[in-house]
């Protein structure tokens, strides 16, 4: 509901109008629209609003539709409830969710270095204890797996894909599945963080004040 200006006169608009226009009907009577400063419901100190024009007897009534309020009842009178509504608030998408950066929510930015440090050190370093390992024993069985196919695996892994390759001896095989181990308690970490984070994610309201 509202009103809009025509010529010097105010001429109302809307359902609580229509209302108006009604109880006019049936009981014939006259009005005229005055309007509170900007529109405001409770006064201020420098602007009067539609509540104290009522308590001033500077208006009979407020033609609008208005929250039902415990602490005015000693000064005006609501009328019967004609119908209930919801309110909601309208703001931006956090940027968290728009921009994609909540898959990266679920570690901190150290963790995150770690784990792509690890990536680039853990294969070399399979790379070298097998190569050094099979230098020492010098038994025919042990299988040197070049250096991309150990950075490969690893890589892998971390993707849970499997490998071709098929370590024959124990400390290799240890160290093939200390990696299986780590990347299935990482995954399991950050997948059980990235549903805590989307299922409960507290981002900041853009509002300044």
């Amino acid at each position: 509901s509202g009103y809009r200006k025509n010529g010097k006169e105010l001429v109302g608009k809307g359902i609580a109008f229509d209302i108006i226009h009604i109880l006019q009907e049936k009981y014939n009577f006259n009005y005229t629209i005055v309007a509170p400063q900007d529109n405001v419901f409770l006064s201020s100190t420098k602007k009067l609003g539609a509540k104290d024009m009522v308590v001033n007897g500077r208006a009979d009534l407020i033609a609008a539709f208005l929250p039902v309020m415990n602490s005015f009842h000693e000064e005006i009178v609501f009328s019967r409830r004609f119908d209930t509504a919801e309110w909601v608030v309208l703001m931006k998408r956090p940027r968290e969710s728009a921009a994609g950066s909540g898959l990266l929510a679920p570690f901190t930015t150290p963790v995150w270095i770690l784990i792509i440090l690890s990536l680039l050190v853990v294969g070399p370093i399979i790379y070298l204890l097998i190569l050094v390992q099979a230098k020492l024993t010098r038994d025919d069985n042990n299988k040197v797996y070049p250096l991309p196919a150990c950075v490969w695996f690893v890589y892998g892994a971390l993707l849970k894909q499997g490998t071709t390759l098929n370590p024959t001896t124990d400390s290799s095989r240890l160290l093939f599945s200390t990696w299986w181990i780590f990347i299935t308690i990482l995954t399991a970490f950050y997948t059980a963080n990235l549903t805590a984070f989307l299922t409960l994610s507290k981002f900041t309201l853009p509002i300044n004040e």
